[in-house]
């Protein structure tokens, strides 16, 4: 009897000592940054030992696994536009919290991430059109012998500028501005309206000869380029009918938006961008 008291209170003994060191379990704390140490949010972690889990990094680069039971760890993460990185042998001791650092370097840049659309984003300039009092892109029926171009360049910060050529059947150009007295990116204010004029003989060969050097008629509606962070700039947008088609290209924040603002704007326009609701 005394036996069977003793091995009942062995089994006692490792039954508690079982259950106390099932909860002696940890924690551990991700955070992946940079190189420069910028926290990258949304990165996909994973914590493998046993079983495999999978976690994704906060606002702030960081990530929390709790009650991992004791062991050795891999740590792996990965991002878009960066290299994955990974940090083996962790070792995780019950009842303590463990942090561990992943630095992903940059990836090189693929030409195949960034991609060209021939269709626009449906309706982002509608409002800004109808401030300008001007009927939506590419919308409605195209005359056959039809022949015009409209340009928009909206700046986060200053005035946004119309511009519409209309071209006739003999040959001449007649130019319509208008601009708004806010911001791009803000309120858009009133509307100002200048009066129309013919285009010069070198206004409209100007016209005529940027469009062909930039190739506006093969040129993709929009790019989307993934490695380009835009929080502000100039977006701009021209639109074309000819021969019965009606072709539009936009960009933001684009290599070209140089020659849109010297040539289109101030050449063709004789207007001055950032300066007096874009008059001279």
């Amino acid at each position: 009897m005394r036996r069977l008291r003793t091995a009942v209170c062995v089994l006692l003994f490792v039954a508690a000592t079982s259950s106390c060191s099932a909860q002696e379990t940890a924690s551990l704390k991700i955070t992946v940054t940079d190189l420069s140490g910028a926290s990258i949010p949304h990165a996909q972690v994973q914590v493998v030992n046993q079983k495999t889990i999978n976690v994704m990094t906060d606002q702030n680069g960081n990530a929390v696994i709790d009650d991992l039971p004791p062991g050795t760890y891999l740590v792996t993460a990965k991002s878009r536009g960066f290299v994955d990185a990974r940090v083996s042998g962790i070792a995780i001791v019950g009842g303590m919290k463990k942090e561990v650092l992943l630095k992903l370097e940059q990836a090189p840049p693929l030409i195949s991430n960034i991609q060209s659309y021939d269709t626009m984003e449906p309706h982002r300039f509608e409002k800004l059109l109808a401030a300008f009092h001007e009927p939506d892109l590419c919308r409605g029926r195209i005359e056959e012998h039809a022949h015009s171009y409209r340009f928009l360049w909206i700046p986060t910060f200053d005035h946004p500028v119309f511009m519409r050529v209309d071209i006739g059947g003999d040959g001449n150009a007649t130019l319509q501005t208008k601009a708004l007295s806010g911001a791009g990116g803000y309120e858009l204010g009133r509307l100002e309206t200048a009066q129309p004029r013919r285009l010069v003989f070198e206004e409209e060969s100007t016209l005529y000869s940027t469009l062909a050097d930039m190739g506006f008629w093969t040129l993709p509606t929009r790019v989307k380029n993934p490695y380009a962070i835009v929080l502000d700039g100039t977006t701009w947008v021209i639109e074309g009918v000819r021969d019965g088609k009606c072709h539009v290209v936009t960009r933001d924040a684009s290599p070209l938006a140089e020659v849109f603002t010297d040539y289109f704007l101030g050449k063709v326009g004789n207007l001055q961008p950032y300066s007096q609701h874009g008059r001279q």
